[in-house]
């Protein structure tokens, strides 16, 4: 992503389903980095206010530091913890794409994003299975990959969002090659490994 002329990293975060878990694990997971020192860098939280609000009376925990971006349309969402319906999955969409927006025109420096609900975003009308392929969409990317990381260990996945009965049909050496590609260009440019070894898992 863009970054910023800031001295302190700006991060965005996307609610996920605000019916879910994503709120829970933001919550605490901020608490957790704040209870020390100051962790160094700025939370955007882009969530509805009701769900905020509903989350942390549930959690009975203390708010964490977080400037609150409130999602359009979800002034009166009532939370609903573990119900699948289109008015959360629609506000974890508006949620992530106003996140993405924010990095594009430089407002933020990166994007993290809490689970959706795939049900819950086809009920709203969203036709792709996850956030990797809305934010390659929205980007215009000509190709990409996920790649979880580790210290010392990237993986970058052939397939992603599809049942595992699906897989062997979509894998081709054209879709590998690709997804290789796009690993050692990665490794290169972002974790500067000058000459990246990678091993293709059957």
């Amino acid at each position: 992503m863009n970054s910023r002329p800031t001295p302190r990293p700006r991060i965005a975060i996307s609610c996920g389903d605000p019916n879910g878990i994503g709120l829970e694990v933001t919550f605490k997971a901020l608490a957790e980095l704040q209870s020390g020192s100051d962790p160094e860098f700025d939370v955007l939280l882009f969530a509805p206010e009701s769900a905020i609000h509903t989350h942390l009376e549930t959690l009975s925990i203390k708010r964490p530091v977080f400037d609150l971006v409130s999602t359009p349309g979800g002034q009166n969402f009532q939370t609903q913890f573990g119900v699948t319906d289109a008015a959360a999955g629609k506000l974890s969409m508006v949620a992530f794409e106003q996140a993405v927006d924010c990095c594009l025109n430089i407002r933020a420096d990166a994007v993290i994003t809490a689970p959706i609900s795939k049900e819950s975003i086809e009920l709203a009308g969203y036709n792709k299975p996850g956030h990797t392929e809305y934010l390659a969409e929205t980007t215009c990317a000509e190709s990409h990959a996920m790649i979880m990381v580790d210290k010392t260990f990237r993986i970058a996945l052939v397939t992603t969002h599809i049942p595992i009965l699906k897989v062997a049909a979509q894998i081709t050496a054209p879709l590998v090659q690709e997804k290789l590609g796009v690993l050692v260009a990665s490794l290169r440019q972002d974790f500067n490994v000058k000459a990246p070894r990678s091993a293709v898992l059957g």
